[in-house]
């Protein structure tokens, strides 16, 4: 457990000083913001894949979405999800999610996030770190919860750039019960401040 833990931890963390300033830093399956995914996938597995989330924020047209199931080279996590802004003929990576999941076990999922985020925060200086527990916002019944680790790189900072949660969904809310790793670029912030508002 403890190995899987620390590989978990370099992943998500590959770095080259323990002062890292920028989200872009940081990297989920060798992947950071800012990247075009096209230095990952063609145009063809993008579209493939970015069907599948059109859901995923209803009544929009800011921002697309894929999810990518365990690939063979990944190391870390059962799916990664990533965010980019519509009408990008580059792709560029605006936030990533490491997810992997925890059915039906909300308590080992917060066993986990905690040990992450404790890695996480003796590793690097954030200049904060606020835990919080709520309903999930996405499920209307109310009956999806969510607990969360939100690291801030700098004073500067508007929201958190990087975010460990925990959800335990409904029965019917149609997705399954994960820890997630989020990266946000700015302008993937920005666009779910003003989406749940």
């Amino acid at each position: 457990m403890k190995n899987l833990l620390a590989i978990i931890i370099l992943s998500l963390c590959f770095v080259t000083s323990s002062n890292a300033e920028d989200i872009r830093d940081f990297q989920i399956e060798g992947m950071s913001i800012g990247d075009s995914l096209l230095k990952f996938y063609s145009k063809k597995e993008i579209k493939n894949n970015y069907h599948f989330e059109r859901e995923l924020y209803k009544n929009q047209n800011e921002v697309n979405h894929i999810v990518l199931f365990k690939k063979p080279y990944f190391k870390n996590y059962d799916s990664v999800q990533i965010h980019f802004e519509k009408n990008d003929s580059r792709f560029v990576i605006i936030g990533i999610d490491g997810m992997i999941n925890f059915p039906d076990n909300f308590n080992a999922c917060k066993k986990k996030m905690s040990e992450i985020a404790f890695d996480l925060d003796k590793s690097f200086n954030f200049d904060e770190k606020r835990t919080s527990e709520g309903l999930h916002p996405g499920d209307k019944t109310g009956k999806s919860k969510f607990s969360k680790v939100s690291f801030f790189l700098k004073p500067t900072s508007s929201g958190a750039e990087i975010e460990i949660i925990c959800y335990d969904n409904s029965k019917e809310f149609k997705y399954v019960d994960k820890l997630t790793v989020t990266f946000y670029g700015a302008k993937y912030s920005e666009f779910l401040e003003n989406y749940y508002k």
